[in-house]
This record gives C-alpha cells, structure tokens and sequence, in this order.
C-alpha cells in the first residue's frame, strides 16, 4: 500500500445553494436574478486574516479575490449586490458574442469561509422570447456560467410567467425535480403570476444548456393592466370634477327660507312676551283687590290662575329659544337674557304677594308695607326696561 503527500494550493470553490429567478414580461424584457450562496472548502484559514499581509501577496493562492461570470452578449442593467447594499468591487467587459462580469467580493475567500451576493441583469425579450399567435416559447440557459470549473450542489430555479397563461409545458435539457406551481402577486396583479418551481443538484459546466417553456397568452391581457391604471385616473379624474361642480353653499331661496323661520320665530317669542307682560299687570290687579276686600280664598285662587297662565307662556318661549339656537345662537342667547331677567322679575312679584298678605293679617304696619311696596315697585321698573330693551333688539 502507498501512500502519496502533495501539496495543493488551489481553491476549492463550490456554490451551496443557488436560486435563480427569470421573469418574463411581455413588454419587451426579461429579468434574471441569481441568489448565490458560496464557500470555499479548501483548507481553513489559520489565525486571523491581515489585510496588510494579504496586500504582500501572502495568500493569494489559496484564497479567491474574485470570480469572472459570462453573461449574454446583450445582457444590460448589471448589478451586484448584498445585504448590506451595492457592491462596487466589479468589473464588466463586452465582448463580442457576451458579457464578462469580474465580480469582488467584499474580501477575499480563504479555506472554510463563506459569502452571499445577489447578481442579476436583464436581457431583450425577443432574443429568447418566441411566438406563434398566441403560443410562446422561451428558451434560456438554466444557469449561467458563474467561474471556471464550477460547481454547484444545490440550485432552485423560478420562472415567473405573466398572469393569465395557460397550457404551460416544461422541456428541460436533463433529468429535474418540479416541484408544484407557485403564485406571484405583484403591481396590479388579480389572479397572480403562475411561477415554474424547478430543482437541481451537483451542477457543473455541463449543464450550462437551454431549457425551453410552452405557454399559451392571450396578447389582449397585455393590455388588462394598463386599461386598469387608465380606468382608475378616469375614474378619480371624474369624480374630481363631479366634486368640483357641486355647491355645497346655501342657495338664495335657502338663506330666504331660513331668514323667514327665524324671524318667525322671534315674532312668536316677542308676542308671547308680551302676553306674559300683560299677566304681570294681572299679578298687580290681584294684589290691588286683594287689599281692598281682603278675601283670602278669593286672592288664594286667582293667584293659583295667574301663575298657571304664566308658567305655561313661560315654557313655550323656553322651547322657542332651543329651537332657535339651531339657526341663530346670538338671539337664542338674547332671550336667554330675557328669561333670566323674567325670573327675578316674578320673584319681585311673588314678594308683592307676601308683602301684602302680611299687612292685611297685621305682621306689618301700614308706614312699613308702603316703604318696601315703593323699594319692589323701583326694581321692577328697572327690569321691565331691560327687557324692553332686549326686546327690541331682537
């Protein structure tokens, strides 16, 4: 038995896991996105890495500083990027039959280390696009040539289809996994995309060939999304002008109309005021026979009446003024006045009332009742003035 010692200095590069995203648009592009995730398993990295060795040249040849990908000759739109954003550490070279993409990562890969970048570009629809009426057939690489001798252990592949295809049919260059159609909903979508799901494992360069897919597309349903985005705008655009045109202000015969109710309410108010006047003379009169023929059920009874009648012309002003405080709260304010200065006007005449009856039963002397009868008689005219006053205001 033999055994052999070498030493291998070469990087050992493999691609775990690659998911690869076409998506087709009818509109004249077709945009490809690769997902790579990527190690180095050649032998791990001793002690800590120096940024400063390694511009030395120590570790160069151990190590991957970069890996050059091939891309369509009419591939546009390159990027190439990570998490954490843009990377800028890449270089694209035209050719005349493709696309060379050097691509950096943010360090250099030593032995057990690993890295994940996003890499995509875009490429005319009708170099893989094909049509027959409404039949269609793509044709693309499976995967792209991404470094020299490269391998990769496992790939997903999507292909996002436009929305309402149908009769969809897979050929592909060698044996895979289909996995079950999945659904992509994105700008204006309804139904969603119909999405291709397709694995693979242990790729090399070998399988760098073209697989072709079948579907059937009304060209009218191009159309679908761009009648919506219209319909929409017309839609908002009328309903602008519709909002526009309205007059939310009130109309003459409105204002006329709400001018008449208030004034008809404020005539209503003055009239029972003045009713309510007329009973205060009332109160006078009964105080008046009161003292002349000193009948105490008499006075007793026609008291009863007249605070009966004044009450009740009391609370229909009461219920006018609410109702007027919905179309003008400066009057519905005024008669609040009016009311409030009634009440301590009708305090003054029940105190009439019991200064009265305590000089018929003797509690006062004559001079006395006569003094404070003139001192009631002065404050009611002062108050009978304000609301006078208010009354004409309104």
């Amino acid at each position: 038995m033999a055994r052999f010692n070498y030493e291998n200095s070469s990087p050992f590069l493999v691609v775990t896991n690659l998911e690869r995203t076409i998506e087709v648009s009818h509109w004249g592009n077709i945009a490809v996105e690769n997902k790579i995730s990527m190690k180095h398993y050649g032998a791990k990295l001793i002690g800590s890495f120096s940024r400063l060795d390694y511009q030395r040249g120590i570790g160069h040849k151990t190590s991957v500083a970069s890996i050059k990908a091939v891309l369509p000759a009419s591939a546009r739109d390159i990027y190439y990027r990570d998490e954490i954003g843009n990377i800028s550490t890449s270089n694209v070279r035209s050719l005349y039959d493709s696309v060379e993409v050097e691509l950096a990562p943010r360090f250099p890969l030593f032995g057990g280390w690993k890295t994940f970048f996003i890499f995509g570009y875009s490429i005319p629809a009708h170099e893989s696009l094909y049509r027959k009426g409404d039949h269609f057939g793509l044709k693309m690489s499976f995967v792209d040539y991404l470094y020299e001798n490269q391998l990769i252990d496992e790939m997903t592949l999507r292909i996002v289809l436009p929305e309402t295809v149908s009769n969809v049919r897979l050929e592909a260059p060698f044996e895979v996994k289909r996995l079950p159609d999945e659904v992509l909903k994105t700008y204006l979508d309804t139904s969603g995309r119909t999405v291709l799901v397709i694995q693979k494992t242990n790729l090399v360069e070998g399988h760098i060939q073209d697989f072709v897919v079948y579907y059937d597309f009304s060209m009218m349903s191009m159309f679908r999304e761009p009648a919506m985005v219209i319909a929409a705008f017309l839609l908002l655009f009328t309903a602008v002008i519709i909002y526009a045109r309205l007059d939310f202000s009130l109309s003459e015969d409105q204002i006329t109309e709400l001018q008449q109710r208030v004034q008809a309410s404020v005539d209503e108010v003055l009239n029972l005021h003045n009713q309510r006047s007329a009973i205060y003379q009332t109160y006078e009169d009964v105080i008046s026979n009161y003292k002349a023929n000193k009948d105490t059920d008499r006075f007793k009874a026609e008291q009863r009446k007249v605070e009966a009648e004044y009450r009740a012309i009391s609370q229909k002003i009461t219920a006018l003024q609410t109702k007027l405080r919905e179309f003008w709260v400066e009057g519905a304010d005024k008669i609040g006045e009016l009311q409030q200065l009634d009440q301590e006007y009708h305090g003054l005449l029940n105190k009439g009332f019991a200064l009265a009856e305590s000089a018929i039963i003797g509690k006062i002397s004559k001079p006395q009742y006569q003094t404070e009868d003139s001192n009631l008689s002065s404050k009611k005219v002062g108050l009978i003035e304000k609301m006078e006053a208010i009354a004409e205001s309104l």
